[in-house]
């Protein structure tokens, strides 16, 4: 009779799995990596970590549910406006386009590159969409009904923008160095459109 594992254990090694394919991913991309070569960075035995996941797919959607929900862009603090919030969370993807190529992004376009032909991979494309649209969207309505916003536009149409600026620019970064880029007068586009879009009272822009 095999000895019972505690539930502290299991998430202990299905994190280290996680965190070693992870690696394996950032090194090779998604559809160069296999499961032996996560396998061999994990240490662990292959039927070990068949245990946890049925395969390299599973594994890299498990990733990418760990990454759904984590969307800290925005950081409130008393006294804080909105524009304020915006800003500082423009100002950090700003620092996440300029270090695309080392991230963890390029895997996750390439996975998703081929969502058209893969109805699984699709809808997580999609739910993840979603979930920027929701946080963006709800963001920019705070701005509005505290007054700060007079948008011109529907909010979600504006937080739609936003996300394919952002997801252009990211494509474009695993492409092109940042200075051939010129990221940093892109943000301040979106910047500019985002004042005029949103109508921004006076005194939030000082």
């Amino acid at each position: 009779m095999s000895p019972k594992v505690s539930q502290k254990y299991k998430d202990e090694k299905r994190k280290e799995i996680i965190e070693a394919a992870k690696r394996v991913f950032r090194q090779k991309g998604y559809d160069l990596a296999s499961v032996d070569e996560i396998v061999e960075e994990v240490k662990m035995s292959k039927g070990g970590v068949y245990h946890y996941f049925s395969g390299k797919e599973a594994i890299f959607e498990a990733i990418l549910a760990e990454r759904a929900g984590n969307f800290d862009l925005f950081e409130f603090k008393e006294g804080m406006s909105v524009w304020t919030v915006i800003k500082g969370a423009l100002s950090q993807i700003r620092v996440d386009l300029k270090e695309t190529r080392e991230s963890f992004m390029p895997v996750v376009f390439e996975y998703f590159m081929r969502s058209y032909r893969d109805t699984a991979r699709e809808k997580a494309l999609r739910m993840q969409y979603e979930e920027g649209l929701q946080v963006w969207n709800a963001v920019i309505e705070r701005g509005t009904m505290e007054g700060e916003f007079r948008p011109l536009l529907p909010t979600k149409s504006i937080a739609r923008t936003i996300i394919s600026f952002v997801d252009g620019m990211t494509c474009d970064a695993m492409q092109m160095d940042s200075d051939q880029l010129d990221i940093d007068s892109q943000m301040e586009a979106i910047i500019f459109y985002l004042r005029n879009a949103l109508q921004i009272k006076e005194e939030e822009l000082t």
